[in-house]
């Protein structure tokens, strides 16, 4: 694939996982879980670093928010949600629980 049908979310992502935010997470059973690793975190073992948003350059409807996480063993990555009304409502949780005191502390890598 050539680098000028990238998407601005696909480049981005690449150019997070240069800087160290190389792990995918997913939310599942309401933790945090690594792709790769298949380990699972509490909010209270996660940091929320950053917040990007993206919208599709022709539909609305293509908005996405990439998280910038750190975990409690110092795993960095992505979790990838849409954006509005398409959002997941488990990712809008456990980001929320993050926002009310569990990510303190956060230290700005990007």
């Amino acid at each position: 694939m050539s680098k000028h049908n990238l998407t601005p979310l696909t480049n981005k992502l690449r150019e997070l996982e240069s800087h160290g935010f190389s792990t995918q997470f997913a939310i599942e059973d309401d933790s945090l879980i690594s792709r790769e690793s298949g380990d699972y975190y509490d909010p209270e073992e996660v940091n929320l670093i950053d917040e990007l948003r993206f919208e599709g350059n022709t539909d609305p409807g293509d908005a996405s928010i990439i998280y910038l996480l750190e975990t409690k063993d110092g795993k960095l990555g992505t979790l990838i949600d849409a954006y509005g009304v398409d959002s997941s409502p488990e990712i809008n949780e456990f980001v929320q629980q993050l926002r009310e005191g569990y990510g303190k502390g956060i230290r700005e890598r990007v």
